[in-house]
């Protein structure tokens, strides 16, 4: 059996003039691409009297961050077990590596910790993509072990409580302190 060819329509005085059907112009427009901040969330659990099973994060305020910083943010829904071959480092790097449009990353908690296994296992070409490391609430880890060419913000927990950190450091920005429906 032959494969069914698909045939252009073409016009009888088209047909009939000789001429070569032109191509339709295109209405695609393509936006400019925004960089983007990949978030990283902390462990799976219960903390502040609520169960956070895909892993600790104030979404709202860590997106609003992303964005108020100039990045559309994208939070990986996995839990920030932390170690070099934790799911969330893995998928964290895969993410960066197929996307070339990721030039920060935000890391709450284990999060936070997993971001330095992220930056470990970048190359120094890879690593001149950062602009910005955001690392929450990972007190074990000093802020020499995210030095690098990137902005980095580096925050303890403030005096309201690790949960509240996002929150806390989206209040340090000008503009609204609270993300939006907060």
């Amino acid at each position: 059996m032959k494969p069914r060819v698909k045939r252009a329509r073409v016009s009888k005085s088209l047909r009939a003039s000789g001429r070569t059907p032109r191509a339709r112009s295109s209405s695609i427009t393509v936006e400019p691409q925004v960089p983007k901040m990949l978030i990283l969330r902390g462990i799976a659990g219960h903390f502040a009297g609520r169960d956070w099973p895909q892993g600790a994060l104030d979404e709202p305020s860590a997106l609003a961050y992303a964005q108020r910083t100039g990045y559309f943010g994208k939070v990986l829904d996995v839990p920030g077990n932390t170690g070099a071959k934790s799911e969330q480092t893995l998928l964290a790097l895969r993410e960066f590596r197929k996307d070339q449009s990721v030039q920060a990353f935000y890391g709450f908690s284990g999060g936070g910790y997993n971001v330095r296994h992220v930056i470990e296992a970048l190359t120094a070409n890879d690593k001149t993509r950062i602009r910005k490391l955001v690392v929450l609430g990972a007190p074990k880890n000093p802020p020499s072990l995210y030095a690098g060419p990137w902005d980095l913000v580096y925050r303890l927990d403030p005096p309201t409580g690790h949960m509240d950190g996002p929150r806390a450091l989206l209040a340090e920005l000008p503009g609204p302190k609270h993300p939006p429906n907060a």
